[in-house]
Parts: C-alpha cells; sequence; structure tokens
C-alpha cells in the first residue's frame, strides 16, 4: 500500500503545524481510505467545508486530540485491531499561490497536507482526478488507489456519522430501488427498467442549459422509442422546491426519482459522483457505465443514429463536447478549417495513440487520463457592414467584425470578443481595465516558447501585455475551476459605491473584500470567472480603448432590469433593443454602465444560446476575413496613417 501511496503524495506529507509525516507510515497505521480535499483558502466555500469536515474528520477518527499522522501511544505494542472508520485519512491538496495564506488556512487543519512547494504534485493531482470545481473532495482505496466516492461532500452532509464507511459504490439496481413516477402521477417500481438502456439525467428548472438540453433530449427519447429500441430516462432533481420539480417534470415524458425522496437522488448523485448539472449517464442494460457524456452525444447525434453512444477514441472539437474540456487534461490537434479532409486525416493520425492509451487505462479499470480532439482555432468570427446600433464596436460606424476565443464554449465560460474596426489603426488606453487573469501552465509554457516579454510579479505570476497593451496575469497553475479564466479587473473610483451597484442592484456575491488594499471580488456563482474592483486614486478614464461585459439572463427578465435602473436613476446606455447577426439568431439587450462608467450588457439567454454555438468554420472565416482586408496596403499607397481611435 504505501508504494502506491508514496507515488500519489510523494515521501513526505506536513501537518498543520508544519511537523513532517512520512508517508510510507500511513501504511504502517492501517490507512483503509483516502479522501483527497481540493481548496484554496481564497475560497468561502472552502472555509465552510473545513470546518464541517473537521467536525466529521473528528467523529470518525475517534482521535482528533492525537492530531494528524498519529500513531499507536506508547505502551500499545500489538495494538488491537482498529475501528474501520479510524482508518481514514485526509490529505489537503491545495491550489494557493501564497505561502503565507496557505500556511493560515491549514494551520486548524487536523489532517495533513500537501506540503506548499509540492506544486508540480498538486497540478498532477487536480489533473489525474478532473478536477473542476472546489472545494472537491473525493475518497480513494488507500491499497489499490481506485475512486471509491467522487462526491465527498454529500457524504459529509448525508452520513455526517459515517455510518456507511466507507461509502464504496453500490450497483444501480440497489441505489434506484424503490417506486419511480410518471408526470401524470403513475407509480412504477424500479424493476420495470429490467433489460432496458437506462438515461439517469440530472437537471433542474432553475438551470438554462438544463432547459434547453431537456427539449432535445425529449426529442431522441421519441426517436429512440419509435426506432424500437428499449430506453427509459429517470429524472434525478435538482430542483430549489417540489413546486418547481413539478413544473418542470411536467414537460417530460419520462421517469422520475420522487423529490419527496431526497435520499436516493442523493445517493444517485454520489454513485455518479455528479459535479454539475445537466449531466445525462446512459447505462446498459446491466447498469454500467456507457458514457458519462450523455448530453454531448444527444446533442451531437440528433437522429440518434448512434445510440447508446459507445465513446469514440477521438471527437471533432464542436460547441457540444467542448465541456469536456474542463474533465482533466486534453491533446487538441489544430487543423486547418479551410481544408475540408484535413480533420478527418488529424483523427486517422492520433486514433491509434488515443486507442493504446484507452485501451492501457481500460485493462487497470480506470479512466483514461487523456481526451483526444481535433479542432478549428476560434469559437466564432462574424463579419458586420455597418456600425452596431447597441455601439457593440464603439463609436464607429463603419465595416467591423469580432472574434471569440476562450477556453471553452460561450455557454459556461468566460470569452473575449475582439473587436476589430477597419480603417482604424489603434485605440488611446485608459486606466479602466486592469487586466485578465489566467490559471494555466500550458499558457505560461507558450509564452516562454516564443520568447513573449513576461515579468514575474509574485511567486508563480507572470504579467504580460498582449498587442495593442492589454495586461495578462499568467498563473503558472491549473485553475480552481472549470474555466482558465479567473478574473477580469476593472478600476473604480469609489469601491463601496460600486460594490453597491454589482451586488445589490445586479446580484453579484461579494466573495472577498479587503478594506485596506481597496479591493473586492464578485461573481454570479462559485465555478465561474470573478469580477474584481479594484479603487485607484482619481477618475476613472475609458479613453478609446473602453470595452464592456456581458452576461447573458432569461429574456423575460430583460424589461424588469431596465425598469429597476430607471427607478434606481441608473444610467441606460441602451434600451432593451433587439440586433440581429447576419444568417444567426437576433438577440434582444439592455447595456447598462456602472457609476464610473463601465459598460454592461445584458442578453437574453435563449437566443444567445442559439448565438453563441462554436462555429466549425470560424477559424476559416476569421482567415478568409483577415486574407481579404487591404486596408493596411491602402493606407500604405495613400501614405496616410490608419486612424486611431
Amino acid at each position: 500500500m504505501s508504494g502506491f501511496l508514496e507515488e500519489l503524495l510523494g515521501e513526505k506529507l506536513v501537518t498543520g503545524g508544519g511537523e513532517e509525516v512520512d508517508v510510507h507510515s500511513l501504511g504502517a497505521r492501517g490507512i483503509s481510505l483516502l479522501g483527497l480535499y481540493f481548496g484554496c483558502s481564497l475560497s468561502a466555500p472552502c472555509a465552510q467545508l473545513s470546518a464541517s469536515l473537521a467536525a466529521f474528520y473528528g467523529r470518525l477518527r475517534g482521535d482528533a486530540a492525537a492530531g494528524p499522522g498519529a500513531g499507536p501511544g506508547p505502551g500499545a505494542g500489538a495494538a488491537a485491531e482498529p475501528e474501520p472508520r479510524s482508518r481514514l485519512e485526509i490529505v489537503f491538496v491545495s491550489s494557493d499561490q501564497d505561502q503565507r495564506q496557505w500556511q493560515d488556512f491549514v494551520r486548524d487543519m487536523p489532517w495533513l497536507a500537501l506540503p506548499y512547494k509540492e506544486k508540480h504534485r498538486k497540478l498532477k493531482l487536480w489533473n489525474k482526478y478532473r478536477i473542476s470545481n472546489i472545494p472537491s473532495l473525493i475518497f480513494l482505496d488507500a491499497t489499490t488507489g481506485k475512486v471509491v466516492c467522487r462526491n465527498g461532500l454529500l457524504v459529509i452532509r448525508d452520513d455526517p456519522e459515517g455510518l456507511e464507511f466507507p461509502w464504496g459504490p453500490k450497483p444501480f439496481r440497489e441505489v434506484i430501488a424503490g417506486p419511480l413516477l410518471r408526470n401524470n402521477g403513475q407509480s412504477l417500481e424500479s424493476s420495470s427498467l429490467e433489460g432496458s438502456h437506462v438515461g439517469v439525467y440530472f437537471s433542474a428548472h432553475w438551470c438554462p442549459p438544463c432547459r434547453s438540453l431537456t427539449r432535445v433530449l425529449v426529442e431522441s427519447y421519441r426517436k429512440i422509442k419509435e426506432a424500437g429500441q428499449k430506453f427509459e430516462i429517470i429524472f434525478v432533481s435538482a430542483d430549489r422546491s417540489e413546486e418547481s420539480f413539478k413544473q418542470y417534470f411536467s414537460e417530460m415524458p419520462w421517469l422520475a426519482v420522487p423529490y419527496t425522496d431526497e435520499a436516493r437522488r442523493s445517493r444517485l448523485n454520489r454513485l455518479y459522483g455528479i459535479q454539475g448539472i445537466p449531466t445525462l449517464i446512459v447505462l446498459d442494460p446491466q447498469g454500467e457505465v456507457i458514457t458519462r457524456q450523455g448530453r454531448v452525444e444527444v446533442l451531437n447525434d440528433e437522429d440518434c443514429r448512434e445510440f447508446p453512444w459507445h465513446p469514440k477514441p477521438v471527437l471533432e472539437l464542436s460547441d457540444s463536447n467542448a465541456v469536456q474540456l474542463n474533465e482533466g487534461p486534453c491533446l487538441v490537434l489544430f487543423v486547418d478549417s479551410e481544408d475540408d479532409g484535413e480533420s478527418e486525416a488529424a483523427k486517422q493520425l492520433i486514433q491509434p495513440i488515443a486507442e493504446k492509451v484507452i485501451a492501457k487505462y481500460k485493462a487497470k479499470e480506470e479512466e483514461a487520463p487523456l481526451l483526444f480532439f481535433v479542432a478549428g482555432e476560434v469559437l466564432r468570427h462574424e463579419e458586420f457592414e455597418e456600425g452596431c446600433k447597441a455601439s457593440c464596436n464603439g463609436p464607429y460606424d463603419g465595416r467591423w467584425s469580432k472574434t471569440m476565443v476562450g477556453f471553452g464554449p460561450e455557454d459556461d465560460h468566460f470569452v473575449a470578443e475582439l473587436t476589430y474596426n477597419y480603417g482604424i489603426g489603434s485605440y488611446k488606453l485608459g486606466n479602466d481595465f486592469l487586466g485578465i487573469t489566467l490559471a494555466s501552465s500550458q499558457a505560461v509554457s507558450n509564452a516562454k516558447k516564443l520568447e513573449w516579454p513576461l515579468t514575474e510579479v509574485a511567486e508563480g505570476v507572470f504579467e504580460t501585455e498582449a498587442p495593442g497593451g492589454y495586461r495578462f496575469y499568467l498563473q503558472k497553475h491549473s485553475a480552481p475551476q472549470a474555466d482558465s479564466v479567473v478574473k477580469v479587473t476593472l478600476a473604480v473610483s469609489d469601491l463601496q459605491t460600486s460594490l453597491n451597484y454589482w451586488s445589490n442592484l445586479l446580484g453579484m456575491k461579494i466573495y472577498e473584500k479587503d478594506e485596506e488594499k481597496q479591493r473586492a471580488l464578485l461573481g454570479y456563482a462559485d465555478n465561474q470567472c470573478k469580477l474584481e474592483l479594484q479603487g485607484i486614486k482619481g477618475t476613472v478614464d475609458h479613453a478609446a480603448a473602453f470595452g464592456r461585459i456581458a452576461f447573458s439572463c432569461p429574456k423575460k427578465e430583460l424589461p424588469d432590469l431596465e425598469d429597476l435602473m430607471r427607478r434606481e436613476n441608473q444610467k441606460i446606455l441602451t434600451p432593451l433593443v433587439s440586433l440581429d447577426t447576419p444568417g444567426k439568431a437576433t438577440v434582444h439587450v439592455v447595456i447598462l454602465a456602472d457609476p464610473d462608467g463601465h459598460e454592461i450588457c445584458f442578453v437574453g439567454d435563449e437566443a444567445f444560446r442559439e448565438l453563441s454555438k462554436v462555429d466549425p468554420e470560424g477559424s476559416k472565416l476569421l482567415d478568409d476575413a483577415m486574407a481579404a482586408d487591404k486596408s493596411d496596403e491602402w493606407f500604405a499607397k495613400q501614405k496616410k496613417p490608419k486612424a486611431s481611435g
């Protein structure tokens, strides 16, 4: 056992007090279950978890006073076999970049931690177990290394006394046992599922991506049933009330776990380690998992010709499957989308490698640590013949374009919109935009290989400038969330006034506030990119290069938002208006300005999801537009400089 643990954790761990503990001593203590707690001192949810986890750990171990890493006491001799629950040990795996903050956070932890300096090993663990959100707690068999439970947070909530220790996976048939409902009130026993493929659908009415998937899934379900396939879907609700559950379930032609059966819903979440919704798990008639990517498969295969969707070694990156980039290391082979045959040739090139890797880990009953894709280079590119009536391209009325780039689809990632006004050669920068922070060791490596100027401004944090002078801060580690974009920083002249606007009016949650440093961190969700407000002395100057930050929300909320701003005497730059994109969806937007004039666009979610789909032709459209842009040549011939914004 100690061999596996040392390979996973290294030779030494540390206690909260800084004392070193030999990893091989865990084997001598008879540790049978290892919990890996992934977190960060800057996360409020992690601080909350640490408190409840400490109580849980103490109850199970029964030796909190002895401290982590403690062995038998003096005179124990040939000690009696320890109680099974005392065979648990937890190790904290941090994403902290400041050693003092890390020390303060681990000081009161009764369990062990990876040493702060073990940054490379921490990164490997985050990637190995595909951690996309914090806090995360997973349990491993300390002898074999197999994952026992991926959602330890639910274990703490559902089994606070540890009566179900060691929380190993149970057969689907056992977990699902009990009555299931149809939306007409009819009740069926779970035994009716025998002989069928089953889709276990984790979803909720409050979640816009869930509602979008449900509409598609209803049609897929109908097509599969009409084709004579034995298939059933079980809805496992994450709704916040039974009323919402009933309203949402009324749209579904399949079965559901009763909303009142919270214990069974939670056990299903634990069984499949659900970290986000919507998630569709597809099972074979024996209850074994065929794919955890049912959402992706349904969206990619509208005719359901490939049902039950056995995984493919190599995928073509698209809007629907790009969510898998969040789940761990991926090999993405970029190709020239202008050549129709190059994508297929690229698949054939890497498929033998992918099949070999998958087979190797399947033999060990483990998931492959790497996903394989072929892809274009941009999310989408659009050209416009005249200026936007909502000033999306700034105060210009000529031809312009926008290109969307990011680490994943706009559905669940922060994405940058690069705006190009034909004939404009430069923009005067103000002091309003203070930078974007990315957590990506790959970005740091790429910049060094390209000899791009980097300045290390803190340990593992590098400052650089994009063309045009926009600042980026690159953290040399993986993101503590699904998106590699950690935060966007804007300057404000009065921090409290800005907090009142962004939090009290726009409903953002305040995650951090530092009066001394005049900064605050806000967001709409724990696992999304955050907005950082940084107080400056003096007035915020937007000059001519200012941008705009955008959020999507249900279209029906836009009139209410506009009314709220009118009642509060806040600035509305563009009242509710519809915007057309040639050949694509028409979206509805309201554009506001905060007390410092930062522009904020709220866009109707339903049409935006249609507009923002990843365009496989995006790279080609951008290449064609750049090749056709002769403005530099024209200005050179006229011996005139391009205009400055």
